[in-house]
């Protein structure tokens, strides 16, 4: 989000908030129900020294049923181990990718890998990840 320009943020906020919400629906089978979101924003803890950071964020109500094209509604349920929670994040991270393509161009993406910490653990050989270390 701190490569999107901050007149941009609330907007963009908004916008991924409806398509992502919208289209887990859809993708499940159901017609979008009523929902409704408010806006928030808070600043994080600084920490030794450094600057506070912006959190723009959603929190988002949504009814416990759902419309089925031409039907009644059902219940709606968010089953992990039937994998609605890696839907939904494959949804979210489309969105905002396709998004920051838009906003910032397809540089972001160079730019976030710049950003990205090494892993401090040295990687496991492809035997290693199979059978664990010895």
């Amino acid at each position: 989000m701190a490569l999107v320009p901050e007149d941009k943020r609330r907007d963009l906020v908004l916008d991924l908030t409806e398509r992502i919400v919208e289209e887990y629906y859809t993708s499940r089978g159901f017609d979008v129900p009523e929902y409704s979101y408010v806006l928030h924003d808070r600043l994080t803890e600084p920490d030794d020294g450094q600057e506070a950071l912006q959190q723009l964020h959603t929190h988002v109500v949504l009814p416990g049923t759902a419309p089925l094209p031409g039907a009644d509604r059902q219940a709606v349920y968010n089953n992990k181990e039937r994998g609605h929670d890696a839907l939904f994040r494959e949804i979210a991270g489309r969105h905002f990718s396709e998004a920051l393509d838009r906003i910032v161009g397809p540089e972001w993406q160079r730019l976030r890998e710049e950003l990205e910490i090494e892993p401090e653990q040295p990687a496991l050989d492809d035997w290693e990840a199979w059978f664990g270390r010895g």
